[in-house]
């Protein structure tokens, strides 16, 4: 076997969408299912927050209505630059979400999957997504505690109680609808295990 010689924060972020599990890979496909539910039907100017080495970005980009332009950012250059030779011709950039290097309202939609359950301060995220989108938040977390009780049974993390490693907060369902109010109004939920994830509609 081929030893893999990335980076572990490299690894993390690419396991679940390496994984031959065909059960994982079913979930896996029920969430960008429920994405392209989502997405709103109309030309779009997008920047995905927290895109990682841009596995969804290769899936929501042909997805997107005719004419929508797709842009990626996330903390860390060595998952940007994953994420360019991955999508070619899209543009991705090394920021924080803590301080997005774009003007007020700039895109129509801000996507932020699978990355508010990893921040110290998620309401500063939000709150700065906000101001980066003219118009809607697409957002995804795991869905609590259905996601460690998912773990438990694979036997996975037990010592903290299915507790995914980096996970420092925990939404429920309806918890996440009233965290994510505070940016706008939650026009659609859908909840493809084991997740939560909803389109917010900005009030500006």
């Amino acid at each position: 076997m081929q030893k893999d010689d990335r980076p572990e924060h490299v690894k993390e972020f690419v396991g679940k969408y390496e994984d031959t599990n065909p059960i994982s890979r079913h979930l896996v496909d029920n969430f960008y299912k429920s994405i392209q539910d989502l997405l709103p039907k109309e030309t779009l100017n997008i920047l995905e927050v927290g895109c990682g080495a841009g596995f969804s970005a290769e899936r929501i980009i042909p997805m997107c209505h005719q004419g929508s332009t797709y842009e990626g950012s996330d903390l860390l250059s060595d998952l940007t630059n994953l994420a360019s030779e991955r999508n070619p011709g899209t543009v991705f950039t090394p920021e924080s979400v803590y301080d997005l290097r774009r003007d007020d309202n700039s895109f129509n939609l801000i996507i932020g999957l699978e990355m508010l359950e990893h921040l110290e301060d998620p309401e500063k995220a939000l709150m700065e997504m906000r101001r980066v989108s003219s118009q809607y938040l697409l957002l995804s977390v795991p869905r609590e505690p259905i996601w460690r009780i998912l773990n438990m049974t694979r036997l996975k993390y037990l010592s903290d109680l299915g507790n995914t490693p980096g996970h420092l907060n925990h939404w429920s369902t309806r918890t996440f609808k009233k965290f994510v109010s505070q940016a706008g109004k939650v026009t659609e939920v859908r909840t493809p295990l084991p997740w939560t994830m909803v389109l917010v509609e900005l009030e500006k």
